[in-house]
């Protein structure tokens, strides 16, 4: 099932009004928590194209190398994206979940936590270089909403 194009429309609106607030925090970070035809990489993609940043498919990146040994260890994968948002003026991570099912419960938590506490800024500046990462996975975690101490969660079932 595909999204209608005034269902993207809706989406991209929802995230890049939270992303604007992200970026304007101590944590330019947006955990979009998302299901179904929300998760399809194109939307994603094009999302990322309209903002101006960077997109990170994780799971094609995770047949490479660097990524494969990054996912391993889960704040090794969290600095691992935090240099590729720094190094490309922000990033939106596509199909997450790839590297999150990797873990425990306990372990994505923490993963997530990790990501929505990320402090990016772009090289020489205090410009925000952003985070947006979409996960399914992200739902069945207890994550904080509304935190000043952490990046923004947006729910698209909400």
């Amino acid at each position: 099932m595909t999204l209608s194009e005034s269902d993207r429309l809706g989406v991209h609106l929802r995230v890049g009004e939270a992303l604007q607030q992200a970026c304007r925090s101590r944590y330019p970070v947006v955990l979009v928590i998302a299901q179904g035809a929300e998760l399809s990489v194109e939307l994603w993609r094009q999302f990322a194209d309209s903002q101006g940043l960077a997109f990170v498919d994780a799971l094609e990146e995770a047949r490479g190398e660097e990524l494969r040994q990054a996912a391993n260890a889960w704040p090794v994968f969290v600095d691992w994206v935090r240099r590729r948002a720094v190094g490309s003026g922000g990033v939106v991570v596509s199909e997450i979940d790839t590297v999150a099912t990797r873990r425990d419960e306990d372990g994505r938590v923490r993963l997530f936590l990790k990501l929505l506490r990320s402090e990016t800024r772009r090289p020489g500046g205090s410009e925000a270089a952003p985070i947006v990462v979409i996960s399914e996975l992200a739902g069945q975690c207890d994550l904080p909403r509304g935190s000043r101490e952490h990046g923004i969660v947006v729910d698209l079932s909400e």
